[in-house]
């Protein structure tokens, strides 16, 4: 079986460049390892399992659509948890203070993966640029 992975970039393509963009990974593409600075909830995940579904959410606190998305891909996460589906929420620019203050603040809003990007936005452009 092969693994399935989603990307959520949402509003957050300005602040990586994406505007000049095109699709870096095409149908067929291995995904990028996930690898980012600091894992601030949830288990890291070390390498995609071909009987999962990923979700790999790009976000920022200051995001309102990303803000707002967050309960929703929740749902979808709790709904088919059982099924194999991971969700991983990477931020963006911001520190693991202010990221791990929201996510406890969201609480049982947010209870799937999230994750700290380097200062330099390493693991976003990363993926873009794969």
């Amino acid at each position: 079986m092969t693994c399935r992975l989603f990307l959520l970039i949402g509003c957050l393509l300005p602040l990586l460049g994406g505007s000049k963009l095109e699709a870096a990974l095409k149908v067929g593409d291995p995904a990028p390892k996930i690898a980012p600075k600091k894992w601030v909830q949830g288990e890291a995940v070390k390498e995609f399992e071909g009987d999962k579904v990923y979700i790999v959410e790009f976000w920022a606190t200051w995001c309102g659509p990303c803000v707002a998305a967050i309960p929703h891909v929740n749902e979808v996460f709790k709904k088919h948890s059982k099924k194999g589906l991971v969700v991983v929420g990477q931020n963006l620019g911001e520190d693991e203070k202010t990221v791990s203050a929201f996510v406890r603040k969201m609480g049982s809003k947010m209870t799937y993966r999230v994750t700290v990007d380097d200062e330099k936005g390493t693991m976003g452009k990363k993926w873009l640029e794969a």
